[in-house]
C-alpha cells in the first residue's frame, strides 16, 4: 500500500515532537526500556511520509502501558508522563489541532494525577 514511501525514524526536529508550546525534546522509559535502550532520552517514533506529511505513525516502543499507568515488568515502554505528550502530539499532529483549545487543555491535563487524566482525556476527546 505505501510501496513508494518506506518507515523511517522520526528525527528530533520532526514536526511532531516540535509542535507550538508542546515540544517534546526528551522522554523517559520504563525500566524494562532503559535497560533495552540505555542512553536514549529521545522518542522512537517511525512514519511514513506521503507528500511532505507523516500520514502513518508507528511506534516500537509501548505507549500503552504508560497511558493506562500499568507497570509491566517485561514491557519496554514510555513512562505514563512520556506516553501521554506522545499520545498528544501524534493527536493534534494527525488532526492539525495543534492551536485550538483542546491542546491547551491536554497540555494542563498532563500535569495532574493519573486517575484525572484518564477522565478527562476521554470527555477532552469527545470535543475534537
Amino acid at each position: 500500500m505505501f510501496d513508494q514511501s518506506p518507515l523511517r525514524r522520526l528525527l528530533p526536529d520532526a514536526a511532531i515532537y516540535n509542535l507550538p508550546d508542546m515540544k517534546i525534546p526528551e522522554v523517559r522509559y520504563t525500566r524494562a526500556g532503559r535497560q533495552a535502550l540505555p542512553e536514549v532520552n529521545r522518542p522512537r517514533l517511525h512514519g511514513i511520509t506521503i507528500d511532505g506529511r507523516v500520514a502513518v505513525m508507528f511506534s516500537n516502543v509501548d505507549i500503552t502501558t504508560g497511558l493506562l499507568g500499568i507497570g509491566a515488568i517485561d514491557c519496554v515502554g514510555y513512562s505514563p508522563k512520556s506516553a501521554f505528550e506522545i499520545a498528544r502530539n501524534v493527536l493534534l499532529y494527525a488532526t492539525d489541532k495543534s492551536r485550538c483549545r483542546i491542546a491547551k487543555e491536554l497540555t494542563r491535563l498532563a500535569q495532574a494525577p493519573l486517575h484525572c487524566r484518564r477522565s478527562a482525556a476521554r470527555i477532552a476527546a469527545v470535543g475534537i
